[in-house]
């Protein structure tokens, strides 16, 4: 019997390492965090009463084949309107909002595409993926070629 099990784990190691591994992304930890948004960096303010989460936005970049910064802040979940309220003020944009009721509530401000600060920027509200009841705001900065380069 210890000679079956024992084959049977090294047979499964072994199919274990022959699966393709496409689930696993493609580089570090210190090349994710270099994707972390600082939203300093483009000028915007963050809702007050959000906190930044670190391994929910390295999360996020870790499974995003893009170059796009990001930031994942949490928040209580009734904020959530106030806080598309407060990115849409700062951009001058309206929130897109849908699913207003549901669990699947989300509101969206993007910037537009000649905001020389904001260009390429979207911000999220929805609730949190990883966070049970808490909501988050997801910062996702992917800014034109043109800007990138100023």
């Amino acid at each position: 019997m210890v000679r079956n099990l024992a084959a049977f784990s090294v047979a499964l190691a072994v199919t274990l390492g022959a699966l393709p591994v496409s689930a696993q992304r493609v580089g570090s930890l210190a090349q994710w965090k270099k994707r972390v948004l600082d939203p300093a960096t483009i000028d915007l303010k963050v809702f007050p009463e959000s906190q930044l989460n670190l391994k929910f936005t390295t999360d996020r970049i870790r499974l995003d084949e893009g170059k796009a910064k990001m930031a994942v802040y949490l928040i209580e979940v009734d904020k959530m309107p106030a806080a598309s309220d407060f990115y849409a003020k700062q951009l001058g944009e309206a929130a897109e909002v849908s699913g207003i009721g549901t669990l699947a509530e989300l509101r969206v401000v993007r910037a537009r595409a000649d905001d020389a600060k904001h260009g390429g920027l979207t911000v999220r509200v929805e609730h949190a993926s990883w966070a049970t009841g808490k909501g988050q705001v997801w910062l996702i900065y992917d800014p034109p070629e043109e800007q990138k380069t100023q």
